[in-house]
């Protein structure tokens, strides 16, 4: 609604809430095809997985990737006719960090990830990637209360790249393991917010670098002018669900003008559709001075 307050173009939105489950998905859905031109949502993965068996009548943009069948690659799945995905999930980041590291040359990376479901879909997207581009994976390495074991993992495959697939809490505490010359990279998950005060730095976190969304910190970016904030801070996560509410509506004003082809400046990342299939390239930010900068 943010975004539809600031757009020259208002599109009348009604909303239609979900309680979770697969039949209420597919109910709301077939009410909103009904009504309206364009259908936006739903956001959880078992809700949109729970579409991917309709037939789509009018253009759809859901918020999230239905689940991947086990061991399936991690390539984007194939969605069903008038079906289209803006997603925020962490394969798309790690693929991304993947991809950045590997540009600059170096061709043996290390994973340091922790024992969570979504830390560990971090680390097998990130390899995935890796190896697609032509990379060696030096080591796997999960921290389960070892610091030791995650220093001697590093400094065995002597590599200057390691993937850091951890929360802002684990990365504080992994980051002076993980060598003083290495280049350490990370999805989103590492940033949590911006310090409230001087002291509150995160000083220990110098180095880092992570791939995120423009709206936390490019504020002067062109996509993000006037755009209200939330009235209240919200965090991190938050404003990355506010984002992608602002994206979907622009999305959603194109496809409600039957475009199928173009690129958006969008405040989750410069955006790209091509005949349903939306492409996302995310910003790298990194830290210094205890502080998340990225290039403005």
């Amino acid at each position: 609604m943010a975004a539809r307050a600031a757009a020259a173009d208002k599109l009348d939105v009604t909303m239609i809430e979900t309680d979770g489950s697969a039949e209420n998905a597919r109910g709301a859905y077939r009410e909103g095809a009904v009504r309206a031109r364009v259908v936006v949502g739903p956001l959880t993965r078992a809700e949109v997985g729970a579409l991917t068996g309709e037939i789509m009548t009018v253009p759809t943009l859901v918020l999230n990737l239905p689940e991947a069948p086990a061991n399936a690659p991690l390539t984007a799945p194939r969605l069903p006719k008038h079906m289209s995905a803006l997603a925020l999930n962490i394969e798309i980041e790690a693929q991304s960090a993947a991809r950045a590291v590997y540009s600059t040359g170096t061709r043996t990376a290390v994973v340091v990830t922790t024992g969570s479901a979504l830390q560990k879909r971090a680390a097998a997207a990130f390899t995935e990637a890796w190896i697609d581009l032509g990379g060696n994976l030096g080591e796997t390495v999960e921290f389960a209360g070892s610091f030791a074991r995650v220093r001697q993992g590093v400094d065995k495959a002597r590599s200057e790249i390691v993937f850091l697939a951890a929360d802002a809490q684990s990365a504080r505490l992994l980051r002076p393991y993980l060598g003083r010359n290495t280049t350490v990279i990370a999805t989103s998950q590492v940033y949590a917010g911006a310090p409230k005060s001087e002291a509150q730095k995160f000083h220990d976190m110098n180095g880092i670098r992570f791939i995120d969304m423009p709206w936390l910190h490019q504020s002067e970016r062109s996509a993000a002018h006037g755009i209200a904030r939330p009235e209240a801070p919200l965090p991190a996560d938050l404003e990355r669900l506010y984002a992608l509410g602002i994206d979907a509506y622009r999305i959603a004003q194109e496809l409600a003008r039957g475009r199928v082809d173009f690129d958006l400046d969008g405040v989750t990342g410069k955006l790209h559709v091509h005949a349903g299939q939306i492409e996302r390239e995310p910003i790298e930010a990194e830290y210094r001075d205890g502080e998340a900068v990225a290039p403005q």
